[in-house]
């Protein structure tokens, strides 16, 4: 089955298209459209491939966050709240990936692992700020 035909347009088929749409695509939709689990395509991959995918798929994981906060921001007018720590969330997630890639061993964990938590430490800081201005 190729990832890009047109099916009858069931559920299954508009799900595979909105997956292909989106982020999605390179995480689940093997597993969705085709059968195969994410783990096991990263199988086929070399070492460095799949800290590669492993690192682009890492980069998602508090994009959500992110978006509700930046979301509420805007919603309350106070988008120049974030702008101050913006480069430290960016500057920790490159950070995170570029360690990701470059090594899978325990002290490369436990450094991810601070930048992770330098993002999310930013995070609560943000909601913080953002609930007292919603506040006031």
């Amino acid at each position: 089955m190729d990832a890009n035909t047109v099916h009858d347009g069931s559920f299954a088929d508009r799900v595979c298209s909105m997956a292909r749409a989106t982020h999605l695509r390179g995480r689940f939709l093997p597993y969705i459209c085709h059968g195969n689990s994410p783990e096991g395509a990263q199988r086929r991959l070399s070492g460095l491939g799949q800290r590669l995918t492993r690192a682009r798929d890492n980069c998602f994981e508090t994009l959500p966050a992110f978006v509700a906060i930046a979301l509420a921001a805007e919603l309350l007018g106070q988008i120049n709240l974030l702008q101050p720590l913006a480069p430290w969330v960016l500057a920790s997630r490159i950070a995170q990936s570029v360690t990701h890639v470059i090594s899978t061993a325990f002290l490369a964990i436990v450094i991810r692992a601070s930048f992770l938590s330098v993002q999310l430490a930013i995070y609560v800081y943000w909601t913080a700020l953002l609930v007292t201005a919603g506040r006031g």
